[in-house]
């Protein structure tokens, strides 16, 4: 590998979803040191900031393993010799949601670990990607967040009745809100198409924890005030997907 980044002056580290995605990182890390790399963006998670390193508990029966490692992974990369890191740690994916195509479309039902309240601010992963984008090829700009960690988030934060009736808009059809038990969201996470690697489901699960414990209800402005970026209100976000959202529902 380290051949192959000979030359290369920036790189973007996202760790893989698959069961390795630790060590497979940690490996791209130390070849990118090898091979003199300057420049480096790597994502990470906002759930790291919250799961402690001695786990957290719900009702004592979840532990946050995987945003623990994540956070352990975040740590090593601020270690590495690479001269110009930037972490950027990206909240829970709004299109966390399309992974319940089937209730939220056939039967108007939007089926989360959450209790009435508990708010998250959802981002989009359009936004994400260009965010990313911008910080890589961007001289300018990743001059001025060298060293630094930035979290990007949706603009607000929402509980799991607001995301339901903003689908519901964006679909043309009543949508609410059903609480489900942590392992009935890990049935349908596995059983969500395209298939999702166990340690992303975990990793998911653990974040609905987090947010069910009201340490994920934050807002961050650093997309619009450090990158210049304009994050999509939640309907138009959901407008957009709306075909996609159809399309997961009826495979």
């Amino acid at each position: 590998m380290t051949e192959g980044l000979q030359g290369v002056d920036t790189i973007v580290i996202i760790p893989p979803t698959r069961p390795n995605k630790y060590e497979s990182t940690r490996a791209i890390i130390a070849e990118a040191e090898k091979a003199g790399v300057q420049n480096a963006v790597f994502l990470s998670w906002t759930g790291t900031h919250a799961a402690q390193s001695e786990g957290m508990s719900t009702g004592g029966a979840l532990q946050c393993t995987q945003l623990v490692q994540h956070q352990s992974l975040e740590n090593d990369f601020k270690a590495c010799k690479i001269p110009n890191k930037v972490v950027v740690r990206a909240n829970f994916f709004l299109q966390n949601f399309l992974t319940y195509a089937k209730q939220i479309v056939k039967d108007g039902k939007l089926p989360v670990p959450l209790s009435d309240g508990r708010k998250i601010a959802p981002l989009d992963l359009q936004v994400l990607g260009q965010a990313m984008a911008r910080i890589a090829i961007q001289p300018t700009v990743s001059s001025r967040i060298q060293g630094q960690t930035i979290t990007l988030t949706g603009p607000v934060a929402v509980d799991a009745k607001e995301v339901a009736d903003n689908l519901s808009k964006a679909l043309g059809r009543l949508v609410v809100p059903e609480k489900i038990a942590l392992s009935e969201a890990s049935k349908l996470l596995q059983q969500a198409k395209p298939g999702m690697d166990v340690t992303e489901i975990e990793s998911l699960l653990e974040t609905y924890a987090l947010i069910e414990h009201g340490r994920m209800d934050q807002t961050s402005s650093d997309l619009q005030e450090i990158l210049g970026i304009h994050h999509p209100t939640l309907l138009e976000s959901f407008q957009r997907e709306a075909p996609v959202l159809k399309q997961l529902a009826s495979a």
